[in-house]
């Protein structure tokens, strides 16, 4: 009995000596070798080339191409908006986002930060899928800086959602949060 209390006070004090390096944000590992020894090489905002830390997103200015009813384009900025606040908030992640305000498509991409498109070629359900679309390519040993990530969101929210018990995801709604 002693034996196995030993052990597993062992494996606690291990994981919990791990978890101080497990990240907010890396959510895109790469790795040196398919052979081995493997090492994660993260994908991820240069913090030192950013200013204040932060990272700028901007918003699509064609908008969704359908709401729900009673929803509006302002509504949907601004629980992007309250979501990066969210994010902002969590006092032990270097990493800040902030709005940049709205871009024009059609005239070209913005060059670095992130971009909130609409998009009709997403998966049944899926109101939004995001993630970088161009790094720096290369690495400096540690990570891959990442210059642009896209957010890409269901272009038509007034279709019925499986999340939302059939019916469309509103703006202000919890799921949509």
């Amino acid at each position: 009995m002693r034996r196995l209390a030993t052990r597993v006070l062992g494996i606690a004090i291990a994981l919990l000596m791990c978890a101080g390096t497990a990240s907010a944000y890396y959510f895109f590992v790469h790795y040196n070798s398919r052979t081995g020894p493997f090492f994660p090489i993260v994908e991820k905002f240069d913090l030192n080339s950013l200013q204040n830390n932060t990272v700028y997103f901007y918003i699509s200015d064609t908008g969704p191409a359908a709401l729900p009813p009673g929803d509006s384009f302002q509504a949907f900025v601004s629980e992007i908006r309250s979501a990066a606040d969210k994010w902002n908030a969590v006092a032990t992640s270097a990493l800040r986002i902030q709005y940049g305000g709205l871009y024009n498509s059609a005239s070209g991409q913005v060059n670095a930060g992130i971009t909130v498109e609409f998009s009709n070629d997403l998966p049944p359900g899926v109101i939004a899928l995001g993630g970088p679309v161009t790094d720096a390519g290369g690495s400096n040993g540690q990570f891959i800086p990442i210059l642009r990530s896209t957010v890409r969101v269901q272009s038509d929210l007034s279709q019925p959602q499986t999340a939302c018990s059939n019916s469309p995801c509103p703006s202000y709604s919890e799921y949509f949060f």
